[in-house]
């Protein structure tokens, strides 16, 4: 799922979580301005070649769990909170590779 999310809707649902914090004595931009620098600065290595990956999310990259769950997590709120039927039980199911 992470490796196909797109920079920009990616952080925008950053953005949206961290404006929903109690806490927001660190400015949200600020924030955002972190996993935006490991997203649009990943390098790889293939062979003897050094690359920049330039659209969606590394693979390696620790934060892509949490950033995945962040992102899928907009669309299911908006989905649970217009809809006439609620669902008894809601999960999301994640695994991660070590």
């Amino acid at each position: 799922m992470y490796p196909h999310i797109p920079h920009e809707e990616g952080l925008q649902a950053i953005r949206r979580a961290l404006h929903k914090r109690e806490q927001q004595n660190i400015r949200t931009d600020d924030i955002v301005d972190l996993p935006e620098i490991v997203l649009k600065n990943k390098s790889f290595v293939f062979g003897t070649e050094h690359y920049l990956q330039k659209m969606d999310s590394a693979i390696g990259t620790r934060m892509a769990p949490s950033y995945a769950n962040i992102f899928m997590a907009d669309p299911e709120q908006s989905l649970i909170c217009t809809t006439s039927k609620k669902p008894y039980f809601w999960m999301r199911y994640m695994t991660t590779y070590l």
